[in-house]
């Protein structure tokens, strides 16, 4: 990591971020000691696998994997979640995060997905430590709020208010995929309850491959701390769109390591 922060010219700049993702692959046995029963990102459901939690830096020209924290499942912890080793998730996130601060390298917001985006204790850290970030929320991400005309209930989730919001209030953007081919989106800053706006502390920012449907797997909807003077519902999207060069490290990465494969060795 020092030779790649003072590289003249490959070095690390204020306008890259920094990302927090979690990678896991499918196992036979028992013999690793990371291995249980938990949730397979790749498989989209539980299975017997190990998992870790990464960061990465990236600009959107380049990539540079940082740090590895391991996940260890409570079932094979002799006290469960009350022993000494077992971290959460989003723990380990944040100790990735402070790892890459300690070592001086700048990035201008933390990117992640819902995992983190929907646990407060890692976001009050983030603002206690005024780290910008751009975090992933789930559409049914519930809110509290008063009823105030039970006829007309407002908006509870980020889903429910981006189907409220007239189509004329979405911006349409065209990007380009990683194939250099256009990718059309569009984009809109939302207000849900008293917790999200962009006069709010945190803003809702909402991105869909269409706005006259939504559907679940091309729309997205982000939680940020970067006031509009900073960046506005375009340019928050596009921060959240640098995770997509993670994968690009994960596939060779990991297959050239064998973290995919075998592990015969300790942890």
């Amino acid at each position: 990591m020092d030779l790649w922060r003072r590289h003249p010219e490959l070095g690390p700049h204020g306008n890259g971020v920094l990302i927090i993702d979690e990678t896991g692959d499918r196992k036979r046995g028992h013999g690793i000691v990371l291995a249980a029963q938990q949730y397979i990102g790749k498989l989209g459901r539980t299975a017997n696998g190990v998992v870790a939690v990464t960061s990465h830096w990236a600009d959107g020209s380049r990539h540079v994997p940082l740090g590895v924290r391991p996940y260890r499942p409570a079932s094979r912890l002799p006290a469960g979640k009350a022993d000494p080793a077992f971290a959460t998730k989003p723990e380990l996130a944040w100790d990735l995060i402070e790892e890459a601060r300690g070592a001086g390298v700048p990035f201008r917001a933390v990117v992640a997905d819902c995992v983190y985006g929907e646990n407060p204790t890692l976001e009050g850290r983030l603002r206690t430590a005024r780290i910008r970030y751009v975090l992933a929320l789930r559409p049914r991400h519930g809110t509290w709020q008063v009823v105030a005309d039970p006829a007309h209930p407002p908006a509870f989730t980020p889903a429910e208010t981006a189907a409220r919001l007239p189509l004329a209030d979405w911006r349409r953007l065209v990007l380009t995929d990683s194939h250099n081919r256009p990718l059309v989106r569009h984009v809109a800053e939302l207000e849900l309850g008293p917790c999200y706006g962009p006069t709010q502390g945190t803003r809702l920012i909402a991105a869909t491959a269409d706005p006259r449907v939504l559907t679940a797997d091309s729309t997205w909807f982000m939680a940020t701390n970067l006031s509009t003077v900073e960046a506005d519902a375009a340019e928050v999207y596009r921060i959240y769109r640098l995770r997509d060069w993670i994968e690009h490290y994960y596939k060779p990465a990991k297959h050239e390591l064998g973290w995919a494969d075998f592990q015969v060795r300790s942890e």
